[in-house]
């Protein structure tokens, strides 16, 4: 069922100076041609970030998958590759999912944080970096060894452009923390 919506939010942002205050107001719109309600299906086609995790879920299924395939694989020095690749490619699944189904925004402000992200892109390069230099270690001209680590290192160049990327829009426009509820809070309101 396609339906056709457009979506507007507003967004405030507040400047203050030690003369004026002064209150950006606008209006992003985004017309939906595939909404059902509670997914935006578009999204990873139709942003930068959709355009990195796709990126990101081929190249590390490609480098698990590929490496999954040769004879030897169940040797340690391939078996770390094969962690980080799966490992990466499910949270990769994952941030796709949250953010497609709108639940990444509803997340808790400690979890979706820059530097939480900062740090996970950092732990996913360095873990692409050991692991495919060890793997290609070890290849000695097989094709399939090289083949798999050629998409780890591609995927670790993903994950350092998304973290530069990340960096210099969050470096440009900080995201504003919402302030947390002081005033009084019944028991019934508190999720269980």
């Amino acid at each position: 069922m396609a339906t056709r919506e457009v979506v507007e939010k507003r967004v405030e942002r507040t400047v203050e100076t030690t003369a004026k205050k002064e209150i950006h107001r606008q209006v992003e719109s985004r017309v939906y041609r595939v909404y059902c309600g509670c997914c935006d299906l578009l999204w990873p086609v139709t942003t930068i970030e959709g355009w990195f995790k796709l990126l990101e879920f081929i190249t590390s299924f490609l480098c698990f998958v590929i490496l999954s395939s040769y004879h030897e694989s169940g040797r340690p020095y391939f078996e770390f590759l094969i962690f980080v690749g799966t490992t990466a490619w499910i949270f990769v699944i994952l941030h796709i999912f949250l953010k497609v189904t709108h639940i990444y925004e509803k997340l808790p402000y400690v979890l979706i944080q820059p530097l939480v992200e900062f740090v996970l892109l950092g732990v996913g390069i360095f873990s692409f970096l050991l692991a495919s230099s060890v793997a290609f270690g070890y290849a000695f001209n097989r094709d399939v060894i090289i083949a798999a680590a050629a998409f780890g290192y591609i995927t670790m160049v993903l994950f350092a452009v998304e973290l530069v990327w990340k960096f210099l829009r969050y470096r440009r426009n900080p995201p504003e923390r919402e302030a947390p509820r002081t005033e009084n809070v019944r028991a019934d309101e508190f999720a269980y």
